[in-house]
């Protein structure tokens, strides 16, 4: 109950270090995989030691456990900086906007304000259902994972693998709890290796997406075999080590393109967005081992056990199914879209306090439908009844926005002349800050 009581960290982290990544998607996407590879093969690689250390008694892994926790907080007290204090070390012009010279309509920026905190959601994250699907999916995904906690030492208690004493309880025990550990390393490094350095080889051949159906699909695969087909213990190895291979292909897409969806539909709640997911990935840990232990039975039978992995392969299949459905739902928002821009356009967006395209858009095709709507708070007063007005209405609106060409150049220099005919000085003063290689048609030279 005290380990779960501070088991909020993780989504923390993964705020944390999207922040510090934002608007470099590249950047983030690499940290968030070296993050999530380095905290799932560690637990793996490292679990060894504890298979060393348990010789000498079962419980002194938990003291090395509590060493270690001691040594980490000590270095976070040390040196963990706020997210806000690291970018203004680095980047002390990036973060803030520059007021406008006045408040009011026309202005294009009319307050100070953090970009990294401006949110394309209306309401909090839990009315989000792509976050709700994210649930469900780390639920049936950790609810396999439980499994492997719980099924695998007692997969190994079997009389196939050799490894019980009949004449003592706690050689026994060791036995077991050192060949679990030696179970766990083949696993490690190739989830390790496969999440590095195998994801980027793969994924750059058929992309980030199929990457992941291909990895779940393996992972599903061997862990449905892993009662079937081990009836010693280098079997057992050769699977656990396939399933590595699986996972290591499927994590390292998924992560990082659902951190980009939090950070960027919820800048402000970033913790928040991303603790609601993994929200499901407790109750996996928490109702899995129940789920598995009900399965199997006290009598521990092998064709029970034989279907407690089999149960636990498909799990892992639906959690992966719904975790491509994430992605989809992802791609038909319009935070996709924010997601879409180059660094230096997502930085103008929120620096600017944008709206997306696809929301702007709609909201002018209701304001000039207002306008000309007879009762509507925005009508004009304009006669429609008139095909005079009509067209002069048409033309009115056709030549409000100006053809502007599309080189950058070019473009700028079509804005600039826009601005100077219709714009307010205050947006006359913000071009001429953000461009000021840009001379305003009738501006006086300095």
């Amino acid at each position: 109950a005290l380990d779960g009581f501070f088991g909020g960290t993780q989504p923390v982290l993964r705020a944390y270090v999207a922040a510090i990544s934002l608007p470099n998607m590249a950047l983030l996407k690499l940290r968030m995989t070296v993050l999530f590879a380095s905290m799932q093969a560690g637990n793996f690689a490292l679990s060894p030691i504890a298979g060393v250390v348990s010789q000498f008694g079962l419980h002194w892994p938990w003291y090395v456990a509590l060493g270690v926790a001691v040594l980490v907080g000590l270095y976070v007290a040390l040196f963990f900086k706020n997210a806000d204090q690291l970018k203004r070390a680095v980047e002390p012009e990036i973060g803030t906007v520059e007021p406008s010279e006045a408040h009011g309509a026309g202005t294009m920026q009319d307050e100070k304000t953090p970009y990294s905190q401006k949110s394309i959601q209306e309401g909090p994250p839990i009315k989000d259902k792509i976050l709700w699907v994210m649930l469900l999916a780390w639920y049936c995904i950790f609810q396999t994972i439980s499994a492997l906690t719980l099924l695998l030492p007692l997969l190994l208690e079997f009389e196939s693998f050799g490894l019980k004493d009949p004449e003592s309880v706690e050689k026994s025990r060791a036995k077991l709890a050192s060949t679990t550990s030696l179970v766990m390393i083949p696993h490690g490094i190739a989830n390790l290796v496969v999440s590095t350095v195998g994801f980027l080889i793969v994924s750059a051949l058929i992309g980030e997406r199929w990457t992941m159906r291909l990895g779940a699909t393996i992972a599903s695969a061997i862990l449905c075999l892993y009662g079937f087909c081990s009836q010693e213990v280098w079997q057992l190895i050769l699977i656990h080590g396939c399933s590595g291979i699986g996972i290591g292909l499927m994590v390292p897409a998924i992560m990082p393109a659902l951190q980009r969806y939090t950070a960027a539909a919820y800048p402000k709640q970033s913790a928040q967005a991303s603790a609601l997911p993994l929200f499901g990935m407790q109750l996996g840990q928490i109702i899995g081992p129940m789920m598995f232990s009900a399965i199997i039975g006290e009598e521990q039978e092998r064709l029970l056990m034989n279907i407690a992995w089999l149960v636990a392969g498909i799990s892992f299949f639906l959690g992966a199914m719904l975790m491509d459905l994430c992605f989809t739902l992802i791609a038909q928002h319009p935070v996709s879209k924010r997601m879409d821009l180059t660094d230096e356009q997502l930085q103008t967006m929120l620096e600017t306090n944008a709206k997306d395209e696809e929301v702007f858009i709609n909201e002018m095709c209701k304001l000039t439908r207002s306008m000309l709507t007879k009762g509507s708070a925005e009508h004009r007063g304009v006669i429609l009844w008139s095909g005079v007005a009509q067209r002069f209405i048409e033309r009115a609106i056709r030549n409000s926005i100006p053809q502007l060409r599309e080189t950058p150049q070019e473009h700028l220099e079509d804005v600039a002349a826009w601005i100077s005919k219709v714009g307010t000085k205050e947006d006359m003063d913000w071009f001429q800050r953000k461009f000021p290689n840009i001379k305003l048609p009738g501006a006086m030279e300095p």
